[in-house]
Order: structure tokens, then sequence, then C-alpha cells
């Protein structure tokens, strides 16, 4: 969940999707609902749970939130967590908002509500004054990934029909430098060998195809001879991604290699080049391309992938030699 939670209406969606792109592009990470949200899931208990794991909670208020049954159950639930709440103005006036909303105003208290600027995203600064007081830090993330989510939020203000950030052209300086910082960015490998192990491998196999389906990875498992490669990639869904994986001249993947050793298993969970219809080719792939290298979806995902698979595997046996 994001470290500051913007509550508001449909209506004032652009003002907070401007605002929480300003904020992650200074490495503050943000919960707003129009990217957050997970369908098919009660809107309420999603808004009521980031709120709880949420450090800052920012209300927009505007003439069109005052009305909002919604918007005052959260700004209590923040109210009764004890959250930090930073009130920002939408073209209303702080003697309107008393008027008629005097139970808000109850509240709220002396906090000092700060008027919203035609850019919403130049009020960060100020913001970034509160934060300190509150002892909130910006938490940086890997370039890839900081990106995916900034493009992210570009495509929906452009879809609300506002400006956005353009997406970086491949020949534009800052992609190039940006390219250069992913090429010098490594993830590494885990290897292990376990004794007797290669008689589990069917059900080893089972058992990593399902943590990266629940890791929501397009996977796919190639047997060859006695061994088994198991790959997985995320297939990016915006145009930035696409450009920094055609300038990389990389299609990406964590790949689990299964080599049977006599009796033995030996498990190589690292990094590699996707292999595309699920060619025998794979099993070269993490032999022959380098162990640690960029990855297609974030290095820090891509590290976590590869610690849950190492987690799962190390579980797996552990629980076998204990029977």
């Amino acid at each position: 969940m994001g470290t500051i939670f913007i509550s508001h209406v449909a209506e004032d969606g652009p003002i907070a999707l401007h605002l929480a792109l300003g904020l992650e592009r200074r490495d503050y990470s943000t919960w707003c609902y129009e990217l957050d949200s997970i369908p098919g899931l009660s809107h309420m208990d999603q808004t009521l749970q980031a709120i709880e794991e949420c450090q800052i909670f920012i209300l927009i208020i505007s003439k069109t939130c005052i009305q909002s049954h919604e918007v005052t159950t959260e700004l209590t639930r923040a109210q009764d967590l004890g959250k930090k709440v930073i009130p920002l103005l939408s073209a209303i006036s702080h003697d309107e908002l008393s008027a008629k909303r005097p139970e808000w105003m109850q509240r709220l208290g002396t906090v000092t509500c700060a008027p919203i600027p035609g850019d919403p995203a130049s009020l960060v600064p100020r913001l970034e004054k509160a934060f300190s007081v509150f002892k909130i830090n910006p938490t940086p993330v890997d370039e890839i990934s900081k990106a995916e989510r900034i493009a992210n939020f570009g495509k929906l203000l452009s879809e609300k029909g506002q400006p956005h950030v353009a997406v970086a052209s491949q020949s534009q300086p800052e992609n190039k430098t940006l390219l250069n910082k992913l090429q010098n960015k490594k993830v590494s490998k885990v290897e292990h060998s376990y004794a007797d192990g290669a008689r589990h491998v069917d059900e080893l196999t089972a058992v990593l195809e399902d943590v990266l389906r629940v890791e929501g990875l397009d996977t796919q498992t190639v047997p060859h001879d006695t061994d088994v490669v198991i790959q997985a990639r995320k297939v990016p869904d915006n145009q930035l991604i696409k450009v920094l994986k055609t300038g990389l001249g990389l299609e990406l993947a964590v790949t689990v290699h299964l080599r049977s050793l006599g009796s033995d298993l030996q498990v190589t969970i690292a990094p590699s080049k996707w292999a595309d219809k699920a060619t025998g080719a794979a099993i070269a792939l993490v032999f022959f391309w380098p162990a640690a290298i960029t990855t297609g979806w974030g290095m820090v995902a891509v590290q976590q992938v590869i610690d849950r698979l190492d987690g799962r595997v190390q579980n797996f046996f552990a629980k076998r030699a204990g029977r």
C-alpha cells in the first residue's frame, strides 16, 4: 500500500492523479483509487485498508466532495486511526467549507487548509515540508518500476483528456541515460543441489508453476531430456516499457532450471532471455546468458520473484527431509 493516501471524489480524479504523479516523481509512494484499486473487490474495503496502512491522509476538498458520504467515512477512519491529515481546497473557500460542512471543520480543527493551484503537482514542494515535519521520507525505487508507474499515471490522465507526461522516445537523451543506468543494474542468480532430489522433479515443477501463476506472470515449461526449464515473464502493457525493452534489445524472464544429476537435483534460478515458442534452446540461456543482467519489469521486482522461488524450493525439500 502507498505511504500517502489521496482521498477524493471521482470528479476530482484528474487533480488526485496530477498530485500523485508529482509525488511519485519525488519517490513518495501513493495510493490513488484510479490506479491502485483492484477490480471485483469492495471499493470501500480497499480504501479503508489503504487508509489503515498509509502514513499520510491527503483530503482533496471541493464543492462536489463535501456532498460525499464516502469521503466523510474515509476522513473519520483516518482520524480514528490517528493518521496525519492534510486538507487541500479545490475551487472552494475556507468560508464555504465552514458554512456547508461545519462538522468537517470541527474535525479538522486548526489544521491549515492549502488551496490547490492550477497545476496540482506544483504543490508538492510545500507538501514535502509537511512530510519532513511528520518524518515521512521518500523511498527510492528502481528506474524501470518508477517509469512504469509514471507511464500508467500518464495513460490515465490521457484517458481523462488531461495533459500528461509524454512517453520518452529512444532518441531522447533522458531515455538513453535511463538505458545506460539499467545496463549497469544487476540481479543475482541462486543455485543449490539437493541429494536424492531428482525423484521429486515433477512435483516440484507443479509447485513452482503455481507460484509463478499466482504472481500473475506469463509462464511456460520446457521439458528437455532429464532437465526441466520453467520460464516466467511479465508482458509490458504500456508504450514506455516497450521502448525501454526495445532499446535494450531484450525480452527477459525469470528462469528455473531443474537439472537431474543421477539421483540428485540441481536447481538454478536466474534472470535470462525469454525463449519464444518454448523451444529447447531455453536450457542454454541460464548458462550462456549473463548470470547478472537487467530485467524487463524492474530489478527489485524480479529479484523478489527469484527470492520467493528459492524460498519455496528450500521449503519443499526441508519438508521432505523431515518426513
